[in-house]
């Protein structure tokens, strides 16, 4: 991807984009912007997480779970552990239940090969229908039909930051709280790691 790590960073952690970028390929995305987000911040990770509450299903979710016709409650995580590692994804649970019918997450891979270009990988992990190879090849189409979506928006956040010059000035909203509480863990990470 053209673009500085850190800007994969905070398109993750901000979920919120999602309805946004992700309008025509991720049905019912733009719901996620009303929902407010919690933060859960520990020795290892952020996270920063939205519950979205009797939400219809979508034809990847109708897919995934072909025996419930009804209504489901859908965590959606965003936890950054490092600069390499980010996992958002979490459990569904049918409306109103606290017993979940599965967890699908997606890991995120970040390596930065040069100050404004990273590589960028996506595995993907599921606790519920694993043998079932349609469902793994769907969920690889929905995948690979998101990706380049980020990838046209960092690149051109990159693109208006090297035409910059310089430093840009930044107007953050609460929704930033997750992003920005990382960057500070991030720099953190970097100032221990210069002095070891």
């Amino acid at each position: 991807v053209n673009c500085r790590y850190t800007l994969l960073i905070d398109n993750l952690l901000d979920l919120s984009h999602a309805g946004f970028i992700h309008r025509a390929s991720i049905p019912v995305a733009d719901a996620i912007v009303a929902i407010p987000a919690e933060l859960f911040e520990t020795d290892v990770s952020i996270n920063v997480q939205r519950i979205s509450r009797d939400t219809p299903p979508n034809p990847l979710l109708a897919m995934q779970f072909p025996q419930h016709d009804g209504l489901f409650d859908l965590h959606a995580d965003a936890e950054y552990f490092s600069p390499a590692l980010i996992r958002t994804g979490g459990p569904f649970y049918p409306a109103g239940s606290n017993d979940p019918m599965g967890t699908e997450n997606f890991l995120h891979l970040l390596t930065p090969e040069t100050p404004t270009s990273t590589h960028y990988r996506v595995a993907i992990v599921r606790n519920f229908q694993i043998d079932n190879g349609g469902l793994t090849e769907a969920i690889v189409d929905v995948v690979e039909n998101v990706l380049p979506e980020d990838k046209v928006a960092v690149t051109y956040i990159e693109e208006v930051l090297q035409q910059a010059g310089g430093p840009l000035r930044e107007v953050s909203a609460r929704v930033d709280t997750g992003p920005l509480k990382v960057r500070r863990r991030l720099e953190a990470q970097i100032r221990l790691e210069m002095t070891a």
